[in-house]
């Protein structure tokens, strides 16, 4: 049998999905208006109809996750963040900014889909709601492992574009993936936009966002309301097995509520880890590198203690290891998905700032961070002063960043701290847009209004201008 190159077969495939994005591209531009929006009410009754299914199947094929809290991202996608697409401004409108200004929404051109191993299906549903209310074209490379389900919810999605009359192309799945395929798709000539959700290294042609996993610690002050900080850092910490991605790596406690906080994290189901048993699930969790382990990523804390034979009560929802300070080559220093996390005890706010800051840059991503605390002047010196993305105030750090329980916008892609060339923290509608600004005369500037058209707004005839151009053109 005569051997076949799959990298050149890849790389083929890439070159092909690209053209054909970019052709889908000008069509797209040229869709009756409403389009995407009757798109994203499909999407939605897809997931109202076979969620539940997919998390189940995604689970099951990847061995990362609990399928219940896959389920329930898939729904939060269903509500919150098809109902915000819907609300968003439609490409190919002007709108004015708060600073006064006009600018153009303009899709950003083909984007790329580079998924992530944890959460893949929820994240991929996030990804097309926003392309396909942007009329960008978007192709998707999913990791061999995580297929299952997750090609089912694209095949859905779809069908849904196909019955709407949507282009060939205007979605794509790459069947045959390989880095090096990746990399062809990432800096083709075509692309607007890669969307590197596995922080991969590949080189990119356009614009990028990279996604990070920080040791996300979390601060604890006296005047905070214990007994609900622990109850929001555990369901958090443990939500789908520690695999949100702004998920709690450390916890920082002050002193003077450290045994209140102790105790309520037992309550919350939580297991202090003695020294030889943290040293049998770091060992677990983590390979003589330090660097996490494939295959106990994404796991229950009940099942991290089996495998390190440490005994566990079955409703343990967290395990918990003190430590007294921060060392870059500790391997819990280390971001990690998994319900597991460090604990440290500081004397005042003042030290735990300094600590939170050890804790950042010893792994070296800027993710996020939660203060809980009742003191504002605590809460504005930690939202000005640490180098992260994103900081949570009140709310624990992955159900926050991720906007499930916090104002921040709803998105499963986070970026770091001034990481790559988007200065934005999370994927979401703008980096799916091309923004053009337009200039609008003054009502007295004879070179930019027609005869007759007086006491009218520039801005609504502009609009009037641009439907008549476009009107021409379909023509």
């Amino acid at each position: 049998m005569g051997l076949v190159d799959s990298d050149l077969l890849s790389i083929q495939e890439a070159r092909v999905l690209m053209e054909q994005g970019a052709q889908a591209r000008e069509r797209l531009e040229w869709m009756e208006p409403g389009a995407e929006d009757a798109a994203l009410r499909g999407f939605r009754e897809c997931l109202a109809a076979h969620g539940d299914a997919w998390a189940r199947a995604a689970v099951a094929g990847s061995d990362y996750g609990d399928a219940a809290d896959e389920a329930e991202l898939l729904a939060w996608v269903a509500r919150d963040l098809v109902g915000e697409a819907m609300a968003a401004d439609p490409v190919h409108s002007l709108r004015r900014e708060p600073d006064g200004t006009t600018v153009a929404l303009l899709p950003r051109g083909v984007c790329v889909s580079l998924l992530p191993v944890l959460e893949t299906l929820p994240v991929l549903a996030s990804h097309m709601v926003w392309a396909v209310k942007s009329r960008c074209p978007l192709v998707v490379s999913c990791p061999d492992r995580c297929v299952a389900g997750t090609k089912d919810l694209f095949d859905g999605f779809a069908a849904v574009l196909e019955g709407l009359g949507f282009p060939d192309g205007t979605v794509a799945w790459v069947g045959r993936p390989t880095p090096e395929g990746e990399s062809c798709l990432a800096s083709a000539g075509h692309v607007g936009l890669v969307i590197d959700a596995r922080g991969t290294p590949v080189s990119r042609g356009g614009a990028a966002v990279t996604a990070v996993r920080g040791n996300n610690p979390v601060f604890v002050e006296r005047t905070a309301d214990v007994a609900d900080a622990a109850r929001q850092v555990v369901a958090s910490a443990s939500f789908d097995c520690g695999a949100l991605p702004g998920a709690e790596g450390s916890l920082v406690v002050d002193r003077a509520v450290d045994g209140a906080f102790r105790g309520a994290l037992e309550r919350e189901g939580c297991r202090f880890l003695d020294a030889a048993e943290a040293r049998s699930v770091a060992a677990v969790l983590f390979g003589p590198d330090g660097a996490p382990r494939p295959e106990a990523l994404a796991k229950p804390a009940v099942e991290l203690a089996r495998r390190a034979g440490v005994p566990c009560d079955p409703g343990c929802r967290l395990l918990v290891v003190e430590h007294p300070y921060v060392s870059s080559a500790g391997a819990h220093t280390q971001a990690c998905a998994a319900p597991f996390v460090t604990y440290y005890v500081e004397g005042d706010w003042r030290d735990a700032c300094q600590k939170c800051i050890e804790l950042i840059l010893a792994h070296g991503h800027g993710g996020c961070l939660s203060v809980f605390t009742g003191d504002r002047a605590v809460a504005r010196e930690f939202v000005l002063r640490k180098p992260v993305a994103r900081v949570l105030v009140n709310s624990a750090c992955g159900l926050g960043s991720c906007g499930l329980t916090s104002s921040l916008p709803a998105s499963l892609t986070l970026g770091g701290w001034r990481e790559g060339p988007s200065a934005r923290p999370a994927v979401g509608r703008e980096d799916f847009l091309s923004l053009r600004a337009v200039g609008l005369g003054s009502p007295m500037d004879l070179g930019t209004r027609r005869a007759g058209r007086t006491g009218t707004d520039p801005f609504d005839e502009l609009m009037d201008d641009l439907r008549t151009l476009r009107g021409e053109e379909e023509r």
